[in-house]
């Protein structure tokens, strides 16, 4: 899918972290769901001003974030465990809001079956 598409959902059950995604070139959503989630935000577009610019915006509306991300903050506290195992960060980008996402595991991502 190309552009972005809009987070109009975010759901969390203590075993998949769920965002649904809607694009207006598309008739249905599209879930990304990580079953190794560690942690998650959601942001305002707004506040990631520093990641838009054209010299350091990547194509796309899911990345794999490898530095200078919320990981790297996060891994700045000595109270943060969570990276006792191996971590990696994503981000998925909508109009409005994004959402990072610190991970164990790669995100699948999915049309819904009818």
């Amino acid at each position: 899918l190309a552009g972005h598409g809009e987070v109009i959902a975010v759901n969390y059950d203590l075993w998949v972290l769920r965002v649904t995604l809607e694009f207006a070139d598309w008739d249905a959503p599209i879930y990304v769901d990580f079953e190794g989630a560690a942690g998650f935000r959601v942001l305002d577009e707004g506040d990631l001003n520093e990641f838009w610019a054209p010299d350091v915006r990547a194509e796309g509306w899911l990345w794999q974030v490898h530095s200078g991300g919320w990981l790297d903050l996060e891994k700045t506290r000595s109270g943060f465990l969570s990276s006792e195992r191996p971590l990696v960060e994503f981000l998925v980008l909508g109009d409005n809001e994004c959402v990072s996402v610190l991970t164990h595991d790669p995100p699948a991502v999915r049309e819904p079956t009818p």
